[in-house]
């Protein structure tokens, strides 16, 4: 019989286990931008759009990415500088200016995300002069009591899965960009200790989370909810991430660990 390690205690219960989100280099991001401005300020507006998130592209008509480019004076591109950086599995941005062949800079954020392996502009924005493209699909924060609901979902599948010996499952239901950079051999290696185990965490389904923050939003979407289960004489311990897709939220990141409650 399975032992509900949360509510009985256990030395098992104090493996943590934490899944890093894999982190790409800047670099990738950059190249996309050079790539994306030359084949703009070329003509090549064909070979411009192969750098754009499908998101981007299905939203934008060529004669209004045109106009931006045009307006903003993007389209006299020479080559860029990028002060500031940020980049994850899933999604990065940069900003800094676009130095013209005339001489000019123009101050500029493009934001990317990560698409069959490769970094796609979804966002671009001008500094000060207060242009923005209306590229980046708007994402609503949920309601403490959706965030509530999304983490049990999570928790449940995960507990399923565990007893099951099986993460399949939640890997099926995760985002594409956790699917491509984490295999289901991976995903069961780093949940080795808790699948290794008789650890049965679906009576976490009789528990309401408790947010030790409040559930935000990053710049780029990505939706982080962090908390515990108020379980004695262990707790158990979450940090989810996940991206809007399709109308929900897909999983993006997964930490989780169980730990004595400290008297």
């Amino acid at each position: 019989m399975k032992k509900a390690l949360l509510v009985l205690g256990s030395l098992a219960a104090v493996v943590t286990l934490v899944l890093v989100i894999v982190f790409f280099a800047t670099s990738g991001a950059v190249e996309t931008a050079d790539s994306f401005f030359k084949a703009a300020a070329a003509g090549d507006l064909d070979g411009a759009k192969k750098h754009l998130a499908e998101g981007f592209k299905s939203s934008t008509a060529d004669e209004d990415l045109m106009a931006f480019l045009e307006g903003a004076g993007l389209l006299d591109y020479r080559e860029a500088e990028w002060g500031g950086r940020s980049v994850d599995s899933s999604s990065g941005q940069l900003t800094g200016r676009v130095l013209t062949e005339s001489g000019g800079t123009i101050p500029l954020t493009v934001t990317f995300v990560r698409e069959d392996g490769a970094w796609k502009i979804y966002h671009m924005q001008r500094g000060e002069a207060g242009l923005e493209t209306a590229f980046a699909e708007e994402v609503r924060l949920p309601s403490r009591a959706e965030a509530s609901q999304l983490v049990k979902a999570t928790t449940q599948e995960f507990a399923v899965g565990l007893n099951a010996r099986d993460l399949s499952p939640l890997r099926a239901l995760a985002s594409q960009q956790f699917q491509q950079q984490v295999s289901l051999e991976q995903l069961h290696e780093n949940f080795a200790p808790f699948l290794t185990q008789d650890i049965d965490l679906t009576v976490l389904q009789d528990y309401e989370p408790m947010f030790t923050t409040d559930p935000g939003l990053s710049a780029e979407g990505v939706l982080r909810l962090e908390g515990y289960f108020p379980t004695t004489p262990s707790r158990a311990y979450f940090k989810y991430s996940y991206v809007s897709r399709d109308g929900g939220w897909q999983l993006l990141g997964i930490n989780f660990n169980v730990t004595p409650i400290e008297e």
